[in-house]
């Protein structure tokens, strides 16, 4: 509800946490919502999130231990997730630009 202009101004702090909420148990769900409405360009910058490298000397800030996925695109640690699986799912339907497409598949 509230179609481009509620997309709007919730768009900036979503896209703020988006790896994050994609993971959550309840936060995957609003991502897929958002996808399905969200601009051609909004999705392209969901897509640069999930696109960018989890930094390779990144440690868990509780255990110390390195980060599963150091180095990689997150979207590989959000795809291994239960949750994030279906956001990527949802990620990869909404693609309608061939750029949208090759920026993808660069990764």
């Amino acid at each position: 509800e509230g179609g481009p202009a509620a997309v709007a101004v919730i768009f900036p702090e979503i896209l703020a946490a988006v790896v994050e909420l994609m993971v959550d148990p309840f936060g995957n769900y609003l991502v897929q919502k958002l996808l399905e409405t969200c601009s051609d360009e909004q999705r392209v910058q969901i897509l640069q999130a999930v696109l960018e490298r989890t930094p390779a000397d990144e440690r868990d800030p509780v255990t110390k231990a390195p980060v599963p996925g150091a180095g990689l695109p997150k979207v590989v640690r959000v795809a291994l997730n239960t949750h994030g699986t279906r956001a990527v799912q949802k990620l990869v339907e909404t693609l309608r630009l061939p750029e949208q497409g090759a920026l993808a598949t660069a990764a």
